[in-house]
C-alpha cells in the first residue's frame, strides 16, 4: 500500500480525504492538520519516513514544505487553478452584489495570469494584489486587509489564509476563501495514483528480477563446489 500524509487546514484536508475516498484501494491517506501554515515544516520532518509521499492542500504548504525537503520528488500539492478564484469570487458576490473595489492576496508564484484576474470584472486601479512568501506572518495578512478596508479602497476580500478570513468576517467585512476545486483535487489524486501504481510495478519488477538472479546464483555456487 502507498501511504499519502494529506497536509492541510482542517476544512481542506476534510475535502481532500472525501475526494480520495475512491482512492483508497491504492492509496493509504494519513490527516495531519494545522492552524497556521508554519506549522508545516514541523508536520514533515516529523513524520517524513511514515509516508510514500505528500499531498499538500495548495500551493502554500507545499511551498514550505519544499523549503525543509528540497526538490524531493515525494512532495504534491493539489492544482492552484483559476477556477478555485472564480468560484470564491462568486462566493465573495453573494455577500456584496455592489462589488467596485477588491484586494486579493496571492503567494508568489501562483498559476493565476493577469487574464484570469481580469476577468473577475473589477477594473485594474480598484484591484489590490499583494503577493507574499509562503512562510509570512499570517497577521501581516490580515492587516494588509483591514488597513485597506478601513481607508475604504475595498468592498471585500479574497484571501488564501482561512484564519484571515474568520477575523475579516468579524468586522462584519465580505471575504471569501480562496479554495482548490473538488476537480482540482481529483486530478491532482490521479497523478498520485498513477506513480503509486508505476512505483510498486517497478518494484515487484525488481523483485523478480532479483529472485531469478539469486536462484541462478544459488545455482552456480553449488556447481562450484
Amino acid at each position: 500500500m502507498y501511504h499519502i500524509g494529506v497536509v492541510g487546514p482542517g476544512q481542506s484536508v476534510e475535502r481532500i480525504l472525501d475526494v480520495a475516498r475512491e482512492f483508497e484501494k491504492e492509496l493509504r491517506f494519513h490527516p495531519f492538520t494545522y492552524k497556521k501554515a508554519v506549522e508545516t515544516k514541523e508536520i514533515v520532518m516529523e513524520h517524513k519516513d511514515q509516508v510514500d509521499a505528500w499531498l499538500f492542500s495548495g500551493p502554500i504548504p507545499y511551498s514550505i514544505a519544499k523549503g525543509v525537503l528540497g526538490d524531493d520528488e515525494s512532495l504534491h500539492g493539489v492544482l492552484f487553478l483559476e477556477t478555485g478564484l472564480y468560484k470564491s469570487f462568486l462566493n465573495l458576490l453573494l455577500q456584496n452584489r455592489n462589488l467596485k473595489k477588491l484586494s486579493i492576496d496571492l503567494p508568489e508564484g501562483a498559476n493565476i495570469s493577469d487574464e484570469a484576474l481580469s476577468q473577475l470584472d473589477v477594473e485594474e486601479n480598484n484591484l489590490e494584489i499583494k503577493t507574499f512568501q509562503p512562510d509570512i506572518d499570517e497577521n501581516d495578512i490580515y492587516e494588509y486587509h483591514y488597513r485597506l478596508w478601513k481607508k475604504g479602497n475595498t468592498d471585500g476580500v479574497l484571501t488564501c489564509y482561512p484564519s484571515v478570513k474568520d477575523r475579516l468576517a468579524e468586522h462584519g467585512i465580505p471575504v471569501s476563501w480562496i479554495t482548490t476545486t473538488r476537480l482540482e483535487t481529483k486530478q491532482t489524486l490521479l497523478s498520485l495514483s498513477e506513480k503509486a501504481k508505476a512505483l510498486l510495478l517497478s518494484e515487484y519488477a525488481s523483485g523478480c528480477l532479483l529472485y531469478r538472479n539469486g536462484k541462478s546464483g544459488i545455482g552456480k555456487g553449488r556447481t562450484s563446489v
